[in-house]
């Protein structure tokens, strides 16, 4: 059993995919994410919903919500039952049959002012979308979150072949009420 993501004890019980279908979503020219998805920015360093890139140092009040949060009213009071400090905090778009290639973000590398962890909550569900963290693969129910250490390899996949797969990405500083609302899987 791998030990490199664990549950979220909790769903997200509102619907969010018509609020996200209806966002502008930008290219991200980042190089493992380049050709795989697409992304708004939800809180950004500038406010600006096309800037899905981190500043340094990169500390959780380095970030401020972006123009798009008054068109997600649903996604806004789903990202505010975390009672943990966020930095980023985007919504993914993957197109079908699009790949993200497994991967190591370096987030937590050099020794950085905050240590950082990722959670990636499923807006809708299709057995084709696929999470994979080390060598596990996981199909996430819409609402359904996992919390994992980006410095660890993981990845997804769309292999569906009509319908987009749609995720809240939330770069978070670990503290007591996180860890109190994870389990193993």
């Amino acid at each position: 059993m791998s030990l490199t993501y664990k549950y979220l004890k909790f769903k997200i019980a509102e619907d969010l995919l018509d609020e996200c279908t209806k966002l502008v979503y930008y290219n991200y020219k980042d190089r493992d994410l380049k050709d795989a998805i697409t992304a708004c920015a939800i809180k950004s360093p500038d406010g600006k919903p096309n800037n899905m890139f981190k500043v340094y140092p990169d500390t959780c009040d380095s970030y401020r919500f972006t123009s798009t949060c008054g068109i997600i009213p649903r996604t806004i009071s789903a990202i505010n039952k975390f009672e943990c400090p966020t930095a980023r905090i985007r919504i993914l778009k993957q197109e079908p049959q699009y790949v993200t290639p497994v991967h190591i973000d370096e987030e937590n590398w050099h020794d950085p002012t905050e240590k950082h962890l990722r959670i990636w909550i499923a807006i809708n569900y299709n057995p084709n979308f696929i999470c994979i963290f080390g060598k596990d693969e996981i199909c996430l129910e819409a609402g359904q979150g996992v919390v994992f250490n980006p410095d660890t390899p993981h990845g997804a996949k769309n292999l569906d072949r009509s319908e987009a797969r749609y995720s809240l990405n939330m770069i978070v500083k670990p503290n007591n009420w996180l860890k109190e609302n994870i389990s193993e899987h």
